[in-house]
């Protein structure tokens, strides 16, 4: 047996021995080529272990871990009529269709809309009461606590911090989530409260301040921080929680917007929103948008002035591979220069694919090696020679909204018809393209910023992960530059 076989035969035994039932491995064609080896030999190394209880091979569907058998589905009794009622109301408070503060529409108004009768909409309308969702005053109900809605009190304060005070100035302009962050602050000036800005440093100063006049804000957030310093940040909330037992008030929520790994899980009293988490978001959106309207290629350019950003690229790919393990993935990066400034393109993509971050990203998908993703890099001069070089690849998704317009604008001049011939989409939304009407998947930022504003205010339950995160969504707008396969 060669080295490649026996490093293979030592993979499997590792997927056999860790992987969970049911997990699918790659196809043949993709073993084959991560470890050097034909096809054949891999069918014939997994032989070895197929037809047993550990690795199911099924034509057409791929290579399966197998285990003990599962049990089975618990199926939850079908929900009542009132019970549906209430969960179609609460997603519209999760979505800011109906706001805070807001009065319910009136039984009568409900049954005659529903077809449904009275009793029916007043249970409804009790389970959100016993869920804190909404209060009853009279035959009113509002969304929220009490006293909120009957007597508004003056403004609060929101406190938010940045860890680098020469970057807060880009918190509400350039910063990734800088749409959420706008949203965020007019939903707190709706319900009354005020948003302050301060540099990490100044709660040093401000402890003081708080216990000398027995007075707290609201609630306390955290701008781009670090994940890896989560347990600093914890001890200064718990800090400011014993101060909060000390003058016999509320302890302040805290929402923690963090980048890098983050905890298992969200602790008491903190709410978490990862950046990961959004990126993740918006590349299994793109991923399932082309997997459902039947693309089998595309392009992913890679911006060589931010080449961070093709992590993002990573996750698409993983989970473009998960829905679909033959769809041919490439990454491409422009080169217009040429041989020297083709060389240093490829070497800074190189250095993001061979990092810490890039390797972490992947242990939370399917073990692929960076050798394999190398391999999928392109590095071409131009526009024209990419549409030669991969005539089945026509979507092309891009980083920014410039690039994607520099693409429009070439196919025009090259008499390529878009969408009919080429279809382009972009992950960003910036209003100097809005006119050429390009395609875009993007974060969700006016659900994450309402998200991140409640989470703060408090009375209105938050959507979550698993592990207590903000759960946080993804939207995509096919306009005039894309078409469906």
């Amino acid at each position: 047996m060669t080295r490649n076989s026996w490093q293979f035969a030592a993979w499997i035994r590792q997927k056999l021995a860790e992987g969970a039932p049911g997990e699918r491995l790659p196809t043949d064609a993709q073993m084959a080529e991560m470890f050097g080896l034909s096809k054949s030999t891999v069918r014939r190394l997994l032989a070895r272990h197929a037809g047993g209880d550990v690795l199911s091979r099924i034509p057409g569907k791929g290579s399966f871990l197998s285990g003990p058998p599962q049990p089975p589905p618990v199926c939850e009794p079908p929900r009542t009529s009132a019970e549906n009622i209430a969960a179609q109301i609460l997603d519209d408070i999760h979505a800011g269709v109906l706001r805070r503060g807001q009065v319910l529409p009136p039984v009568k108004q409900m049954v005659y809309r529903l077809r449904v009768s009275a009793a029916t909409v007043r249970r409804a309308y009790g389970l959100l009461r016993q869920r804190h969702v909404v209060t009853r005053t009279g035959r009113t109900y509002r969304i929220g606590g009490f006293t909120e809605v009957l007597r508004p009190g003056a403004d609060r304060d929101v406190m938010l911090f940045g860890e680098k005070p020469s970057h807060i100035a880009r918190l509400f302009t350039t910063d990734e989530l800088a749409p959420a962050y706008r949203k965020m602050e007019l939903e707190l000036h709706a319900n009354g409260l005020v948003l302050h800005v301060e540099p990490l440093e100044a709660i040093g100063r401000l402890l003081p301040l708080w216990r000398r006049r027995r007075q707290l804000p609201q609630a306390l957030a955290l701008w781009l921080a670090n994940l890896s310093d989560f347990e600093v940040h914890q001890k200064t909330y718990a800090r400011i929680r014993r101060l909060a037992d000390a003058l016999g008030r509320r302890p302040p929520a805290l929402l923690v917007d963090g980048y890098g790994p983050a905890p298992p899980r969200c602790p008491r009293g903190i709410h978490l929103i990862s950046r990961g988490n959004i990126v993740t978001a918006s590349a299994r959106m793109l991923a399932e948008y082309l997997v459902r309207c039947g693309w089998r290629a595309a392009c992913f350019f890679a911006e060589h002035e931010d080449p961070k950003r093709v992590i993002q690229w990573v996750k698409a790919r993983a989970e473009l591979k998960h829905l679909d393990p033959e769809f041919e993935f490439r990454m491409v990066a422009r080169a217009e220069g040429g041989g020297r400034e083709a060389r240093r393109s490829g070497q800074a993509l190189t250095n993001v694919l061979r990092t810490p971050g890039t390797a972490l990203v992947l242990t939370k998908y399917e073990r692929v090696p960076v050798d394999v993703l190398l391999g999928e890099l392109v590095i071409l001069r131009n526009f024209a020679e990419l549409y030669a070089r991969f005539p089945h690849a026509r979507m092309w998704v891009f980083l920014k909204d410039r690039c994607a317009a520099d693409a429009l604008h070439w196919a025009r001049d090259a008499g390529v018809p878009v969408p009919r011939a080429l279809s382009i989409i972009s992950t960003e939304h910036d209003p100097n393209y809005y006119h050429l009407g390009l395609s875009c998947c993007m974060p969700d930022y006016e659900q994450i910023g309402y998200q991140m504003a409640h989470a703060l205010i408090g009375e209105i339950p938050i959507r979550r992960t698993t592990k207590g995160y903000i759960r946080t969504e993804a939207l995509l707008m096919e306009k005039e530059t894309t078409r469906r396969e």
